[in-house]
């Protein structure tokens, strides 16, 4: 795999929210200045079905779904391909944060909904499980999104699941974005339907870190992770923590800074 695969690489993103839409993933310098396509979902009825009929259907060697509260900073695909061609040869599934076999995170993200970036620079490291935020799944493996699964949550953990019983690698590349989020306060019903689906389907697995709770043989890390919010008075509280994702990916550093998409140069 090399840099100029860059012209099979597809962005999808499942949207409920045109506006959040327009102020992060369609304001990306990456989507703006390099040659990927974007697709948008509008309507799914879940996210896990609406990538696995995208991933069914496509052609592109790697696919990368994310959230449409995502900013990619300048250079952001490039550097993608980058750090997959210097994965193992076995890797099917990818991604910028997610959890290892010891509950340990790894990631380099910004995230508004806790106002502060989580982790640092790192090396690819194998994990158990992926955030939403942004997934890259390649393709030439039999390997997809569950159509079953219900909801917008704990898809990501489904697949990389699916990656490790076939033993295929999955692995967090530090990538950096700008997550818009807004704060998690609560582990709704849509939460709770993902995450039962999971325990059925991979009773023989369990526990499984995720970067949320731990999925489980019961539904206490779900209880527990509520109830705290509770405690803290979180689940009232709705802050107004977006950030102007342009200027907050220039005062990081999250600019990439190997080959210029705009010209092939070196910046």
């Amino acid at each position: 795999m090399s840099d100029s695969m860059v012209d099979v690489i597809s962005l999808v993103c499942c949207v409920n929210d045109e506006a959040i839409l327009k102020r992060d993933l369609l304001a990306s310098e990456s989507v703006q200045t390099e040659h990927c396509s974007l697709k948008v979902i509008r309507g799914a009825l879940s996210a896990s079905s609406a990538y696995h009929a995208e991933l069914s259907s496509s052609e592109d060697r790697i696919t990368v779904l994310l959230h449409q509260d995502v900013y990619l900073p300048l250079g952001w695909i490039h550097r993608v391909m980058h750090l997959c061609a210097q994965l193992p040869a076995d890797w099917a599934v990818a991604g910028v944060c997610g959890m290892d076999s010891s509950s340990i995170i790894h990631g380099h993200v910004w995230a508004s909904g806790l106002g502060r970036v989580i982790g640092e620079p790192f090396e690819p490291i194998t994990c158990v499980s992926l955030d939403e935020v942004v997934l890259i799944v390649r393709s030439g493996f039999d390997v997809n999104f569950d159509p079953k699964m219900p909801g917008f949550h704990l898809y990501g953990t489904d697949i990389c699941q699916q990656a490790l019983q076939a033993g295929l690698g999955v692995y967090a590349i530090d990538a950096p974005i700008i997550h818009n989020s807004r704060p998690v306060a609560f582990l709704d019903q849509g939460y709770w339907e993902a995450y039962r689906y999971l325990q059925r389907k991979w009773k023989h697995r369990l526990p499984i870190p995720t970067c949320v709770v731990p999925v489980g043989r019961t539904t206490w890390p779900v209880h527990r992770f509520n109830f705290r919010q509770l405690r803290r008075g979180k689940v009232r509280r709705r802050e107004k923590c977006m950030v102007d994702p342009v200027s907050k990916a220039s005062e990081l550093g999250f600019d990439w800074y190997g080959q210029n998409p705009r010209n092939g140069e070196l910046l």
